[in-house]
């Protein structure tokens, strides 16, 4: 096995604004501070793994943005495998912007961006990802369908899944997985 772990999901740059309480309808109100952080849950399991020691690969895309120069270097800096990574002419870096009250309460508006673009074939492009790791992790920020074609590969190869079903989409009863 290349890695412990692959990562197949999302890679956002979060925009957080602090702000003391959130506008009402048609209100311009006064933050207090703005950050970016890099984030997207996929791309926050595999900073975590390899925060805790992991051997990391990550299937993902980016934009050919300034925001997506600023992540590739994150990800490098940590370690984290980039062959599955692609950054796509003409796309844009998917976001999240992020507000949080002083009550600790949040909301969070996503632009889907290059993230969209992981594909079912994406994925088949890069399934000696998926078979040379031992334990391949989802979530449900890239299309539906390309998270279930990596829990296929998966599954044939006889590695672990671990999906966290975050953001809440619909998802069908039983995606057909051989076994």
């Amino acid at each position: 096995m290349n890695t412990d772990f692959c990562v197949a999901g999302s890679i956002n740059m979060d925009i957080i604004t602090r702000t003391p309480r959130f506008p009402l309808p048609g209100e311009t109100l006064k933050a207090v501070s703005v950050s970016f952080m890099p984030g997207g849950k996929g791309a926050n399991q595999a900073v975590a793994l390899a925060r805790l020691g992991g051997s990391v690969g990550m299937i993902g895309s980016l934009g050919d943005d300034i925001l997506g120069q600023q992540y590739l270097s994150v990800l490098a800096g940590l370690g984290i495998g980039q062959a599955g990574i692609s950054v796509l002419p003409g796309e844009t870096t998917g976001t999240a912007s992020i507000s949080v009250a002083d009550s600790g309460e949040n909301e969070i508006m996503i632009v889907a961006g290059a993230n969209d673009r992981v594909s079912p074939e994406y994925i088949r492009k890069h399934r000696a990802l998926i078979e040379e790791s031992a334990f391949l992790l989802l979530q449900l920020e890239i299309p539906l369908d390309s998270v279930i074609e990596a829990a296929r590969i998966a599954r044939r190869a006889g590695r672990f899944i671990l999906l966290d079903p975050a953001p809440a989409v619909p998802f069908p009863r039983r995606a057909s997985l051989p076994r």
